[in-house]
């Protein structure tokens, strides 16, 4: 009886996905728009010179600024860096753990990478969600009724986009 042998060499299939893999970048953030801007303001923070429209403008709201007031700060939040930060070790194990099993299974790199962007995109999402420090000036408290200094319409949580290159 004649024995047929099936030796399914996956190695160079392994070598091209490695290479492919090798060639890749999973970026998560605002790629551009007009939240690219708000986002930058949040993420390195901002000092903006108090004009005399603007003194009227608080005084009308009924937070008068005081004459030595020469900028109004915007403190630092970061949600992009620290979303990374924050979630790198974790992010990390999973890619390995899903990369090897891709591997084991013939899943496309491709697949693979779109799967784990969506992830750290989410990861981030939930980030900027949760940040709650430094908190809100009590006049923007006030104003908007909402605590969450970044998450007021959620346009800022969708523009937190990715894309795999």
């Amino acid at each position: 009886m004649p024995v047929k042998v099936h030796d399914e060499n996956r190695i160079p299939w392994l070598l091209k996905e490695l290479d492919n893999l090798g060639k890749r970048k999973i970026r998560v953030g605002i790629m551009g728009g007009d939240k690219a801007m708000i986002g930058a303001v949040h993420e390195f923070g901002a000092r903006i010179p108090v004009t005399p429209k603007m003194r009227k403008w608080f005084a009308a709201q009924g937070y008068p600024l005081r004459k030595e007031t020469t900028h109004i700060v915007i403190p630092e939040r970061s949600f992009i860096r620290a979303g990374f930060d924050e979630n790198e070790k974790a992010f990390l194990e999973e890619a390995k753990k899903w990369l090897i099993e891709a591997f084991r299974k013939g899943t496309p790199t491709d697949t693979v990478l779109e799967a784990l962007a969506l992830q750290l995109q989410g990861m981030m999402q939930e980030y900027l969600r949760n940040l709650s420090e430094p908190p809100l000036s009590r006049m923007t408290v006030e104003m908007t009724g909402r605590s969450n200094p970044l998450v007021r319409t959620g346009d800022l949580l969708q523009a937190i986009v990715y894309e795999v290159v």
